[in-house]
């Protein structure tokens, strides 16, 4: 008999665990659901990034300065190129945005790389760069306006709008050649250099 006791207080001992268990995970779940029913709030923020076009400079057309030939006789000689018809550069980048433009006023020439071809002596000349000249996004030389070295601008939109700024510059300039000048063909580089 004690023994069938003894399966009786063990089965009702473990009813009552059961029903502990029960009552306890009734609560958890109630509790989950409660948390699960509040509100939530959100708030949002842009994320933003500003891609600027690459900026670049090119000699529009393989253009130059170029005096010709000029025959010496023993006496001075000048020679003028206007900006028109001098050399060309054509700067393209972000729309809108400032550049600012540089540019030598002097520039050396030498005739050492034609003297080491065909002999004589080398000599040096100065040229002399005018004011610039600059015409916006316009590719032709009408409506220019002046513009000295250091000049800041902005790079224009042309039509029909295809996402980039421009700017043409235009370099002339003079050089006085003495008459004691040495033959030869005289060469320099005239740079234009452009930043943001």
């Amino acid at each position: 008999m004690n023994k069938i006791l003894k399966q009786i207080k063990n089965k009702k001992r473990k009813e009552t665990k059961m029903k502990k268990l029960v009552l306890i995970s009734a609560m958890l779940f109630a509790l989950s659901t409660f948390a699960s029913a509040q509100t939530n709030y959100s708030a949002n923020c842009d994320v933003k990034v500003s891609i600027i076009k690459a900026l670049s400079i090119s000699n529009y057309n393989n253009s130059s300065i170029n005096f010709g030939e000029i025959i010496m006789d023993g006496t001075t000689k000048t020679g003028t190129v206007a900006n028109g018809v001098g050399g060309h550069f054509l700067i393209t980048g972000q729309p809108g945005r400032n550049v600012t433009v540089t540019y030598p006023s002097t520039v050396a020439l030498s005739n050492s790389v034609w003297v080491g071809v065909n002999g004589g002596t080398v000599g040096s000349i100065t040229f002399t760069s005018n004011t610039a000249d600059q015409t916006g996004s316009t590719l032709t030389y009408t409506g220019q306006v002046p513009m000295a070295s250091g000049t800041t601008l902005p790079l224009v939109v042309k039509t029909p709008n295809d996402g980039s700024g421009y700017l043409n510059v235009w370099v002339g300039g003079s050089i006085s050649v003495p008459g004691t000048t040495p033959n030869g063909d005289y060469i320099g580089q005239h740079q234009v250099t452009v930043h943001y």
